[in-house]
């Protein structure tokens, strides 16, 4: 065979081989273009803050702020311990008196038959202007109910702050319990604070 038929044919070898190796590096997956798979526990300390459960559900923090602001018995708070949840709805005042709204909710499964408490007004200078036993029974197992009392001989605008103090009498149907205060929490709507 000629030289040059020789190398002609070497030559055609050479480009033939060269270009099924092209075309198998082209079919393989180029894995550097695919996007970095990041793991689930991962990416949270690089993509800024939290954005909180009121954002991932689509709430602005005033639409969030404005549900908590709900009256008492229209919340379901049951991440606390079940208790009787005391709230200081409001003050309206009287001619010779101050007319206290206070919510109660009963969280626990006793049905209170008796339940009176020391409350203690102050003035805003944290001087004792009266002193009260408020009678909150009955007080059903679940039930929210609205107890009013009037404050006599006190205006509302000198009531500074109110003070739950004690419990005198506590009972439900097993009979008397001890440390009612404990199972009590309080709290206020308006602006008259009410602290135990």
């Amino acid at each position: 065979m000629p030289i040059h038929r020789s190398l002609a044919l070497i030559a055609l070898l050479l480009w033939a081989v060269s270009g099924t190796a092209e075309e198998s590096s082209s079919d393989q997956p180029v894995a550097d273009e695919q996007a970095p798979v990041i793991p689930a526990d991962a990416g949270n300390a690089e993509d800024g803050p939290d954005p909180g459960p009121d954002r991932a559900e689509g709430r602005s923090p005033s639409e969030s702020a404005a549900a908590t602001d709900k009256p008492m018995g229209d919340t379901q708070d049951d991440d606390g311990p079940r208790q009787v949840r005391l709230e200081l709805n409001k003050l309206s005042a009287l001619d010779d008196a101050c007319r206290a709204y206070v919510v109660a909710r009963n969280q626990t499964e006793a049905d209170f038959d008796q339940l009176r408490a020391d409350v203690v007004m102050f003035d805003a200078d944290g001087i004792v202007n009266k002193r009260l036993a408020v009678d909150l029974a009955p007080l059903p197992a679940g039930k929210t109910s609205l107890k009013v009392f009037d404050i006599g001989g006190l205006a509302c605008d000198d009531i500074g702050q109110m003070l739950l103090n004690q419990i005198l009498d506590c009972r439900d149907a097993d009979g008397d319990r001890e440390n009612c205060l404990a199972d009590i929490s309080v709290r206020a709507r308006g602006p008259v604070p009410f602290i135990k």
